[in-house]
């Protein structure tokens, strides 16, 4: 009897640490994760509200002297819409994650600034 007992505490010995194993190969094999561009949009202006889409991200009307939260935008090139308009480049192949601020300054110019 002792020799039956003794083989099964070693095959579950065994399993146990097969599962251990197992665990810890599939932790080391899962997917890296996805690297994004942070962008937040700063109204410098005193007295103008303007509204602002990048891509397909609304960043809604943005008031004087307000800075939105950041939120996720496209990688590459995206189209400013809304009372903004033209282009905005972001880095692509991202190995890291990026944070930027796209400023309306008060003499309505437009600055892009990795923060």
């Amino acid at each position: 009897m002792y020799s039956s007992d003794f083989i099964k505490v070693n095959i579950m010995k065994r399993t146990f640490v097969v599962i251990v194993m197992l665990i810890l190969f599939l932790g080391a094999c899962k997917k890296e994760d996805e690297f994004n561009n942070f962008l937040r949009i700063r109204n410098s202006l005193t007295t103008v509200s303007f509204t602002c889409k990048v891509g397909n991200v609304d960043f809604g009307e943005i008031k004087p002297g307000v800075t939105t939260d950041y939120k996720v935008v496209p990688q590459g090139t995206s189209t400013l819409s809304g009372d903004l308009t033209g282009t905005i480049t972001l880095p692509d192949s991202l190995t890291v994650d990026y944070r930027f601020t796209l400023s309306l300054n008060a003499d309505t110019t437009l600055t892009l600034t990795e923060d």
